[in-house]
């Protein structure tokens, strides 16, 4: 069911290189949260390595065949399983908007599924493998006539309901009687469908017409309640249940006639479910000033006990398996772990994660352990970082969590259990962290006032950190003391916002900078920056040599530059490339003729040094980051707006 307000988390996703160096048990909430995915072979040989989950906003099981399910996601469009949650493929042909507000199959034709999203509304009759639009208004709840299932209502926060009567093809207002057009849910008889009641903004309201009028229906509600979630017993359709924001849960025996509570007074509710087979049991779900719960019922509402609890803001939507109960799912917002898809097979008693194939997330970062290449950082858009020590075969959470619309991680080369991080989150919470123990603790440096966009460890001596920043007139702050104190050094630099700084291996006192006003240098550890080319050019990632460190290479929108002469000169080395926007490189440390690009078009990778490149697949909406393993250069790791992916190379290849 559609929450009051769907929480769409909005980010962005940043793009720096530096230097050139499911189905978990889930019953702890204190314990350490562990994602373990179940890598899929995807185009030319990449593998998806996570993360799972994210934000699962609706739920709809198949009513004959209840192995086959729906997962609508805030972002990621719609998931489908075929195999009781075991694994989920994704669904989005046809749909211009991912995010989906509201997911209902049809209860006659069970291939016929309407989709709710943020566009407009869609429908399929294909089972969901396309989906056609059929109007950008009045979307919002959506109930289905179950006898006559061309019949469907809409309600919306803001129009009120919406009936059709040609299977979405035409519409018309039914607003008759009705005071409050803020719709918050609907819910229809399933033995005479031309009741129906509408859950407001003030209350319920009750049509026996078919929504030609409605009467209000509150006698026994508090005042200025806010009807959240409706639900019909569907072997005695006079008995329903309301859940309210802030109120609890109200029950009515006489169809709406009155209203008696039913527990859980002053919380408010985002799941309110009816077992189908046993209509005495009911699930519900919501919070109380930072406590959230999932109740169940076993005596029709009269008592409830707490049958899970997470430090979790939204439990989205709760399905029910028709023909096997104890069997349930709930989708929740990525705030706890990265959210996802939880199953049930004992009416709430254990849970497990069902996220595997639900993989949508943006990761803004990935940096590989330069000792051990078996261990994996990323960063998943709002989902906080996470560790693999496994190669990315399964991930721990390692700080930050929540945060994330952009991370910047840089390690130690020498000690690589110190590592620094930057993460960024809406428009007021970031900051530069610092952990000395591999990402189990960390602890703010200071640079609170500036949006990080680049990190570089001198590799001789890492206690000198360099930090590039792209806001409040950008520029590069230098640390001596590993974080401790940072001085601005900007001479030279008059509002330049950083994309990327590399340092120069075999000489760490000389440095590059990449900016949208092109490539600066400095020769003494960043005492003086002087331009040294592409002025012109937005310079988004930069690459060094490392064993001829006299060797630059720049991305950005034209491509691919190099140099030869320690960016006194360049040359465009695009031969295979076609208006191809670079935003990763990274080199091949044992070969480093062997060079990787990442951008929308997909990796390229060239072994002769970016005289020729070769598309080598996973075109993706948008390219945030690549690293290599240390140790085994030949597996890539690229970090996309569609997640994390993995591929070994074969040398030469």
């Amino acid at each position: 069911m559609k929450k009051f307000i769907l929480f769409v988390m909005l980010g962005l996703a940043f793009v720096f290189l530096m230097g050139c160096s499911d189905d978990d048990s889930f019953m702890e909430p204190t314990a350490t949260p562990t994602m373990t995915v179940t890598p899929t072979p995807t185009q030319t040989g990449w593998r998806s390595v996570g993360p799972s989950g994210g934000d699962v906003v609706q739920l709809a099981v198949k009513p004959k065949t209840p192995s086959i399910l729906y997962a609508g996601t805030g972002g990621g469009g719609i998931f489908k399983s075929s195999d009781s949650g075991g694994s989920w493929e994704m669904m989005n042909n046809g749909l211009t908007n991912l995010d989906i507000e509201e997911l209902v199959i049809d209860p006659v034709t069970p291939t016929t599924i309407y989709a709710g999203t943020m566009e407009g509304l869609f429908k399929s009759i294909d089972d969901g493998w396309s989906w056609h639009f059929l109007t950008s208004e009045h979307t919002g709840i959506i109930v289905i006539n179950p006898i006559t299932p061309s019949t469907i209502y809409v309600g919306n926060y803001s129009d009120g309901v919406f009936k059709s009567t040609d299977g979405g093809q035409s519409w018309s207002e039914a607003n008759a009687g009705l005071t409050n057009k803020q719709i918050l849910d609907l819910a229809i008889d399933p033995a005479t469908p031309t009741t129906i009641y509408a859950g407001t903004a003030s209350g319920v309201f009750k049509s026996q017409d078919g929504a030609v009028s409605w009467n209000e229906s509150n006698s026994g509600l508090p005042q200025q309640c806010e009807a959240a979630k409706l639900v019909i017993d569907p072997a005695t359709p006079t008995t329903i249940y309301a859940g309210m924001y802030g109120k609890g849960v109200y029950k009515s025996l006489d169809g709406g006639g009155s209203w008696n509570y039913s527990g859980h007074r002053e919380w408010s509710f985002e799941i309110l479910t009816i077992d189908p087979v046993t209509p005495t049991t009911i699930y519900t779900a919501g919070c109380y000033q930072g406590d959230c719960g999932l109740f169940k019922s076993t005596d029709g509402g009269v008592s409830w006990d707490r049958i899970y609890s997470l430090p979790i803001i939204f439990w989205n939507d709760l399905a029910i398996d028709p023909l096997t109960p104890t069997t349930i799912y709930v989708g929740t917002d990525s705030d706890f772990d990265g959210g996802g898809l939880f199953k049930s097979t004992d009416g709430g008693v254990s849970w497990k994660r069902a996220n595997s194939g639900i993989r949508y997330y943006s990761v803004n970062e990935v940096v590989t352990d330069p000792v051990t290449q078996t261990t994996v950082y990323m960063g998943p858009l709002g989902m906080g970082l996470f560790k693999s020590t496994d190669g990315g075969q399964s991930w721990n959470y390692t700080g930050h969590r929540g945060y994330g619309y952009r991370h910047v991680l840089a390690i130690d080369p020498i000690t690589p259990t110190t590592l620094y991080s930057f993460y960024y989150y809406y428009s007021s919470t970031y900051g530069l962290f610092k952990s000395t123990d591999g990402g189990g603790s960390w602890f703010e440096t200071g640079l609170d006032d500036h949006l990080i966009s680049a990190l570089a460890i001198n590799p001789l001596t890492p206690t000198t950190v360099y930090a590039g920043s792209d806001n409040n007139g950008g520029g590069v702050f230098k640390s001596t003391d590993g974080g401790g104190s940072w001085n601005a050094i900007n001479s030279g630099l008059t509002n330049v916002n950083v994309n990327a700084l590399v340092i120069d291996p075999i000489m760490p006192t000389i440095i590059y900078l990449g900016s949208k006003k092109g490539v600066f240098k400095s020769t003494d550890g960043g005492g003086l920056w002087h331009n040294v080319g592409l002025t012109g050019t937005n310079c988004n990632a930069l690459a060094i040599d490392p064993v001829t460190s006299t060797i630059i290479y720049v991305g950005g929108g034209g491509g691919v530059f190099k140099s030869t002469d320690c960016g006194e000169s360049w040359n465009a080395m695009n031969s295979g490339l076609t208006n191809v926007r670079v935003s990763a490189l990274v080199i091949d440390p044992i070969m480093p003729t062997t060079i990787y690009l990442g951008s929308k078009k997909g990796v390229f990778k060239s072994i002769d040094g970016g005289w020729e490149w070769h598309n080598v697949g996973l075109i993706n909406d948008g390219f945030n980051a690549l690293d290599i393993a240390s140790g085994n250069p030949s597996t890539v790791y690229a970090a996309t707006n569609e997640g994390l992916f993995m591929r070994s190379f074969k040398a030469g290849h």
